[in-house]
């Protein structure tokens, strides 16, 4: 099921409902529909795209990780996409491994 901003307060609740009871299998949803959002056990993140700040890039992948849980985080990057990833790096000192996406075959 998906979350975004244009949906009301209630059908938002019924859908995080469901994805807190495992109902739902995976959530999307928009970077601002995402923000607040509070679910224990997160498995992995995947980032379509990088936030403008490095600050939300923390907080977005933050959600696997809550209570000295581990999880992954995943973003798909491209082209110039590629330097937000290196200035993530260096603000956080640490190391995002780059992999090709797999091909068709």
């Amino acid at each position: 099921d998906g979350l975004h901003g244009d949906m009301r307060q209630k059908q938002r609740d019924d859908v995080m409902s469901s994805f807190k009871k495992g109902e739902i299998e995976t959530l999307v949803a928009t970077d601002v529909a995402s923000r607040g959002i509070d679910v224990k056990n997160i498995e992995a993140v995947f980032n379509y795209d990088i936030p403008q700040d490095t600050e939300s890039y923390i907080h977005r992948i933050g959600r696997t990780g809550r209570a000295g849980k581990e999880g992954r985080a995943f973003t798909f990057a491209a082209g110039r996409e590629i330097y937000r990833i290196k200035n993530i790096q260096k603000h956080t000192n640490t190391v995002i491994r780059c992999k090709e996406l797999p091909s068709a075959a």
